[in-house]
């Protein structure tokens, strides 16, 4: 805020003052072995001592101070300065204030007290601005401050003082910590929150992540537990976590402690290897196909250290298109394994009738109970079986030509990338596209090899008012099996477009030049630009002044797609017609294929030009004509009177 020294009365040549910058922290208060951040606040108050009457925006240039920095020391107190210590903080006007983020880290023996942080401010003003000229005075200035810090007592502290765990790469187990309470006084509604710093290694579980503990006293250790799981790329070396402790202290307030770091090192290997098989036939092929079921198989070994009881095994399936024991997962109880025992238990696996040939993955998990009676999962092993291989059908080169008001087709390739044949194929439209009227909605393929692709085309027709857009179709591939049974694809599906209705006729005037004050003839050039034949053609005239016609509707039997034809219609200009170019309406109708009547409306660029610019020789001949007769007549009056 500006403090004015006194009332100066008129500018004496020159506008003067200067900032007063201040500094503090917004919260001060520290704690032994306490690593915080703490914001420094710079104020300005400035002071103004000569003003301008005729440009009073000059004052804000004497208040403000410029290219602001700040140095930040630790002084007195029993800190380090661990970021934030050098900063560039820019401007400050009057009245402003910016805030510094100084990271620190607080000494773990700390004593509670009052100390002070040591603060250099850096800045340059201009001190002096003329009032008539601009003459600028600039000064650079340096300003220290002690800005004061408190460290509060620390009454609860905690340390880690043993780890231990069963985790293993790839699987779940259990962390335990032994933490004890090296404070001075009882810590209340003690919550201890364990974190993963780098991911490989977490906990288990919603909510699985904290422990509520009570009261606690001071120099009171315990041991909490937590479910933990591993990456399956996590190796036997330390990870780092956290135990984060929250309690209330002894005013009743919320406190957060000092994160305590800790280390899991995970147990080298695996406990259990698990491995699976199926059953093969008499020619060394899976038995398991398409719509089938066989047994399979799954063997572990306890590779130890020590027995180890209450253990099963469980073996889900990762696809829809396969079942264990005719659902989704399924499980087997062995009891207790010794170290170095194998075992081996069944399931009855299937594949749908629509499952695909290949391999598809099963996952096995043994599960047991380690020595603090806590259950734990194995890492997850993949079984593969081998389903009989069936044809796999895929779309492609989709194309389409539907318009709307006409025929068109859908086409495309349909290919088997499977290694078996499909026999006797035939694609079938299923859910044809709304507004699109497949004229044929089967399509005989014939025999498809794997490997081998066809192309195939479907005759459609889009009425007439139909809405434009993408359109979903979906097809389905029928064939017969090596043993003849009939089998269907899965529905292909493609999206295709409708276009809008589009011009099937192009006109264009081929003497498009008349004069005023004529009667000439128009000839028009009529094309069918569509895909299928037009037939009673009819092409209308629809002149407005300058241009009027005696005759403006010509007949065209028929136009086959590319054909043209050329119509004329006699036409009058009138004699005050502006020498310009004119559009000239023009209404063409005709039958398509279906007996549906199409109509359309187009337009002819014609011009008026000077008499001096030539003309259609047919007027020129009509009016000699014309006077040649008025002459006669003319002639023959004149001798019948005499």
């Amino acid at each position: 805020m500006v403090v004015l020294a006194s009332w100066p009365g008129p500018a004496a040549g020159a506008v003067r003052g200067e900032p007063d910058l201040a500094a503090n922290l917004a919260d001060g208060s520290i704690a032994p072995g306490e690593e915080t951040t703490l914001t420094l606040v710079l104020t300005n108050d400035a002071t103004l001592s000569q003003v301008s009457l005729t440009n009073p925006g000059l004052a804000e240039r004497v208040t403000t101070a410029n290219g602001v920095s700040v140095t930040v020391e630790s002084g007195n107190a029993p800190l380090s300065i661990e970021r934030g210590g050098d900063q560039l903080l820019g401007s400050i006007v009057d009245g402003g204030r910016v805030t510094a983020d100084v990271g620190v880290t607080v000494d773990a023996d700390a004593d509670p007290g009052t100390y002070h942080l040591d603060v250099t401010a850096e800045y340059s003003y201009a001190s002096s601005i003329s009032d008539r000229i601009g003459a600028v005075s600039q000064r650079t200035v340096e300003a220290t401050f002690e800005v004061e810090v408190v460290v509060e007592r620390d009454d609860v502290r905690f340390r880690v003082v043993d780890t231990r765990t069963t985790l293993r790469a790839g699987e779940s187990g259990t962390f335990a910590a032994t933490v004890e309470h090296t404070g001075q006084q009882t810590a209340r509604d003690v919550r201890l929150q364990l974190r993963s710093l780098d991911g490989a290694v977490s906990p288990t579980g919603a909510g699985q992540a904290s422990r509520y503990l009570g009261p606690w006293p001071a120099g009171e250790r315990r041991t909490v537990s937590y479910r933990v799981t591993a990456r399956p790329d996590v190796t036997a070396t330390a990870h780092a976590l956290e135990l984060v402790p929250t309690y209330e202290n002894a005013h009743g307030d919320a406190t957060t402690g000092r994160p305590l770091a800790v280390g899991l090192t995970p147990v080298a290997g695996e406990r259990f290897r698990v491995h699976g098989a199926a059953g093969l036939d008499s020619r060394g092929q899976p038995q398991l196909g398409v719509g089938g079921s066989d047994a399979i198989t799954v063997a572990f070994t306890n590779r130890g250290p020590g027995a180890v009881g209450n253990v099963s095994v469980q073996l889900a399936t990762t696809s829809p298109a396969t079942t264990v024991d005719g659902g989704a997962v399924a499980e087997r109880g062995v009891g207790r394994v010794q170290t170095g025992e194998d075992r081996t238990v069944a399931f009855d696996v299937g594949a749908s009738p629509t499952a695909r040939g290949g391999n598809y993955t099963f996952d096995a998990t043994v599960t047991y109970d380690d020595t603090t009676g806590a259950t734990v999962s194995s890492r997850t092993r993949p079984v593969t079986v081998r389903v009989q291989p069936s044809p796999t059908i895929t779309l492609a080169d989709l194309d389409s030509t539907l318009y709307v008001g006409e025929r068109g087709t859908l086409s495309g390739t349909i290919s088997n990338t499977g290694p078996t044949a499909a026999r006797n194929a035939v694609l079938r439209v299923t859910d044809a596209p709304l507004g699109v009227q497949f004229t044929e909605t089967a399509y005989p393929v014939g025999d498809l090899a794997g490997g081998q692709q066809a192309s195939f085309s479907l005759p459609a027709r889009v009425p007439a008012g139909t809405t434009t857009g993408p359109r979903a179709v979906t097809y389905v591939l029928a064939y017969e099996t090596v043993d003849g049974t009939v089998v269907t694809s899965d529905p292909l599906r493609a999206s295709v477009p409708v276009q809008p209705e589009r011009d099937t006729f192009d006109l264009a005037a081929r003497n498009g030049t008349l004069a005023p004050d004529s009667t000439e003839v128009l000839a028009v050039e009529i094309t069918n630009t569509g895909d299928t034949p037009r037939t009673d053609v009819q092409v209308s005239l629809a002149p407005a002044p300058p241009f009027t016609s005696v005759a403006p509707s010509v007949y065209v039997g028929r136009l086959d797609p590319g054909e043209s034809a050329t119509v004329r219609f006699p036409i009058e200009t009138d004699e005050d017609a502006v020498t310009a170019s004119h559009a000239i309406a023009v209404n063409v109708s005709g039958e398509t294929d279906d007996a549906l009547t199409e109509h359309e409306r187009h337009r002819v660029t014609v011009s008026v030009g000077t008499d001096d610019q030539p003309v259609d020789t047919v007027p020129i001949v009509v009016l000699g004509g014309l006077s040649v007769v008025l002459v006669a007549a003319l002639g023959w009056w004149w001798f019948t009177r005499r």
